[in-house]
C-alpha cells in the first residue's frame, strides 16, 4: 500500500512533464511555420513598461471574459487593464450533494511590461459559499470569506496584432487565502496554459490546453489536472 501511495505523485509528476514537453515540441513546431503577417503592421518592439506604446498604435481590445479561455493577445507595453464581472452565481450537483455559490468584487489586473508580454493578478473576490445533502438536512455547511489569488504571466509567441493565427504561453500560480474549505483548498497549485487562436475572417476560435498541478481533495498528494477547450466567438455587428 505505501509503495502505491508513493508511486502515485511521482505518476502525476511525470504526467505533467510529459504534458511540457508536448507543449514545448508543438510551439516549436507553429513557429517554423511561415506565418504571413500585414504588411501595415508596425515595429512596437522597442516599447517597454516606461516608453509606453502610443494610444493610435495600441491593438485590439481582447478581455479573457467572459468566455472560459483566454486570448492570445497581450496588453500594450506601458498600458494597465481592468476586468471583472459584477457578480457569479453557480449551482452544481454531484452523487446527491448540491452546492450553491456566490461570488462578488473579483478583478482581473493586467499590466503591460513589453510589446510581447504582460503580468497579471486576479483576485476570486468575496464568495459566498454552501454546500448540503439531499439525503440529511443536517448534512449542511456555508462559509463566507475571499478566495484565492492568481498570478500568470502571458506570452505571446505570435500573432498579438494581426495575422490569421496567434500563440500565447501562460504560466501561473495560485495562492490560497485563508477563507473555509469550502471556498479555498489551502494550497499553492500552479500550471501552464497554451491558448491558440485562429482567426478565419471575423470570427476567432480558440484552441486551448492547460496542464495544472494540484493538491488531492483528500491527503497531501498532487495530480496533473489537463483541461483542452474550443470555443468561437464573433464580435456583435455594428459593435466592433
Amino acid at each position: 500500500r505505501l509503495q502505491r501511495e508513493n508511486a502515485a505523485p511521482a505518476t502525476a509528476v511525470l504526467k505533467v512533464q510529459t504534458m511540457t514537453v508536448r507543449l514545448v515540441a508543438i510551439l516549436f513546431v507553429i513557429m517554423l511555420l511561415p506565418l504571413p503577417a500585414k504588411a501595415d503592421d508596425l515595429d512596437k518592439s522597442g516599447y517597454t513598461l516606461f516608453d509606453p506604446t502610443p494610444d493610435d498604435l495600441l491593438r485590439k481590445f481582447a478581455p479573457d471574459r467572459p468566455t472560459k479561455g483566454f486570448s492570445v493577445r497581450t496588453i500594450d507595453a506601458g498600458h494597465f487593464e481592468i476586468e471583472t464581472d459584477l457578480a457569479n452565481y453557480t449551482i452544481s450537483n454531484s452523487n446527491g450533494s448540491t452546492a450553491h455559490s456566490f461570488q462578488t468584487l473579483d478583478p482581473t489586473l493586467k499590466l503591460g511590461l513589453t510589446n510581447w508580454m504582460d503580468f497579471e493578478v486576479q483576485f476570486n473576490g468575496l464568495q459566498y459559499a454552501e454546500s448540503f445533502d439531499g439525503a440529511s438536512p443536517f448534512n449542511f455547511l456555508n462559509a463566507t470569506g475571499f478566495g484565492d489569488v492568481f498570478l500568470r504571466t502571458k506570452i505571446n509567441v505570435f500573432g498579438n496584432d494581426s495575422g490569421p493565427i496567434g500563440f500565447a504561453l501562460i504560466p501561473y500560480v495560485k495562492l490560497p487565502s485563508s477563507s473555509s474549505p469550502l471556498i479555498s483548498n489551502g494550497a499553492v497549485e500552479g500550471g501552464l496554459i497554451a491558448p491558440l487562436a485562429l482567426r478565419p475572417d471575423d470570427f476567432i476560435v480558440t484552441l486551448m490546453t492547460e496542464v495544472d498541478d494540484l493538491k488531492s481533495a483528500t491527503g497531501n498528494d498532487r495530480y496533473a489536472n489537463f483541461v483542452n477547450l474550443v470555443s468561437v466567438s464573433h464580435a456583435v455587428p455594428g459593435l466592433d
